[in-house]
């Protein structure tokens, strides 16, 4: 069992990286030609930082939002099996 959760975490670590690069890339690709001075290298950085803050805010969210949420069934007497 232990086997399969350690297999699992790499398997999600790799799907986590491989959108944090494919975002990155495409931020840098919108820039073109801009990354040959100083202004254009500092816009790519602080957009790129936007970016993951609004990742950050919105797995954030929608973790808070799933917390929240009642995942039980409603269970009352006549329901049990006594």
């Amino acid at each position: 069992m232990r086997l399969k959760e350690n297999k699992m975490s790499k398997i999600i670590g790799i799907i986590v990286i491989a959108f944090f690069l494919i975002g990155g890339y495409m931020i840098y690709d919108g820039f073109g030609d801009d990354l040959d001075t100083t202004e254009g290298k500092l816009t790519l950085v602080k957009e790129t930082g936007k970016w993951l803050f609004n990742v950050g805010r919105s797995t954030k969210n929608t973790v808070g939002y799933a917390i929240e949420q009642d995942w039980l069934p409603d269970v009352n007497e006549t329901n049990s099996s006594k």
